[in-house]
C-alpha cells in the first residue's frame, strides 16, 4: 500500500454512499478522477465497473487505492 490516507478516503467514499457504484462514489469524493477513467481502472483490476464498495475485500481496496495513487501521480 502506497498511501494509507488515500486508502481511508477510498473506503470512506465507498461506504458513505452504499447504494452507489464504486465508480460514482469515488468520482464524487476524490477529485481529479473521471468516471471513464475509474471504469477502465476497475476493469483492468478484474472488477465489473458496476461493482459496489461492499463487494471488495481489504485487498481489493488496497489494489484500487494503489491504482488511484498511480493515476494521480501521472496527472502531476
Amino acid at each position: 500500500m502506497k498511501d494509507e490516507r488515500l486508502l481511508f478516503r477510498v473506503v470512506r467514499a465507498a461506504f458513505n454512499q452504499r447504494r452507489k457504484t464504486l465508480v460514482n462514489a469515488l468520482s464524487s469524493q476524490i477529485p481529479g478522477l473521471d468516471k471513464a477513467e475509474l471504469e477502465q481502472m476497475l476493469t483492468r483490476l478484474g472488477y465489473d465497473p458496476r461493482v459496489r464498495g461492499e463487494a471488495l475485500d481489504i485487498e481489493g481496496f488496497v489494489r484500487v487505492t494503489d491504482e488511484i495513487a498511480a493515476i494521480q501521480i501521472a496527472l502531476l
